[in-house]
């Protein structure tokens, strides 16, 4: 009698605990996405299928392309091996871009870092932060010599080391144009990568000397800038609303 009793009950606390877990990840995704029904349907549908297809797809593409793992190739149900040279060069244009995003890091974090030491500053990089609020056609508005080896240096060396062909170095060039823009254009719009680091560097010069934010938090030049709101909003969003909507200022309070 006990025994019937007790089952039901059982399974009604894994039922009830299995729910509660499976609900708990499902309200932060929401919170994420700032429970805006616009970016759940469109910008979660949208990452979810993009990031499942890629992965996956990269996945196979990989064991196609290389033959490794090994033991991948038994379960394979094709007779002749498919020739894959559009999908092999996207896979090598795909870490050669990896590759070049690195190089520009390390070039320009430390190239721009050092136009800022007060010994040259004044002579070279000044004229860039003339503009404390920059728009994007100032993202070029410098000295020649920054423009060589902080500017175009950094982008022109990833291509280079690795020999790049030119249709990836393009892509490249231009993907690094886009960013730029961004970075000097005042706008954080949706979708598109964050201005924030950048715009917070030019209004208080001494922070967020890099690209990526890697080496800036490994260096500490980004502490300030990590307490900041500009921080709480330096990110990709996918809400029509404005990201200060969604981060709004303190009130009589500033960063």
């Amino acid at each position: 009698m006990s025994d019937d009793i007790s089952q039901p009950i059982d399974m009604l606390s894994t039922t009830t605990g299995a729910h509660y877990y499976w609900q708990s990840h499902w309200d932060r995704l929401v919170d994420l996405f700032g429970r805006n029904e616009f970016c759940m349907g469109f910008g979660g549908t949208f990452i979810l299928t993009f990031t499942v297809y890629w992965t996956v797809g990269i996945v196979y593409t990989i064991v196609d392309v290389t033959g490794k793992p090994s033991f991948m190739l038994k379960y394979k149900i094709q007779e002749l091996t498919p020739a894959y040279p559009i999908s092999a060069k996207l896979l090598m244009a795909i870490i050669e871009l990896a590759f070049f995003v690195i190089v520009e890091e390390i070039a320009f974090y430390y190239s721009h870092r050092l136009l800022h030491n007060p010994k040259i500053y004044k002579y070279i990089h000044k004229r860039h932060h003339e503009w404390q609020t920059p728009i994007a056609i100032t993202a070029i508005y410098c000295h020649p010599i920054e423009h060589i080896f902080s500017n175009l240096l950094p982008l022109f060396l990833g291509p280079f080391i690795l020999g790049s062909h030119l249709s990836t170095s393009w892509a490249w060039y231009t993907l690094a144009i886009m960013n730029t823009l961004t970075d000097h254009s005042g706008y954080h719009l949706p979708l598109l990568t964050s201005p924030e680091a950048h715009d917070y560097h030019h209004l208080k010069f001494n922070e967020n000397y890099g690209v990526l934010g890697i080496l800036d938090r490994l260096h500490g030049t980004d502490t300030n800038f990590r307490k900041s709101k500009a921080f709480q909003r330096h990110r990709v969003f996918y809400s029509l609303r404005p990201i200060k909507d969604l981060y709004p200022d303190e009130t009589n309070k500033s960063d």
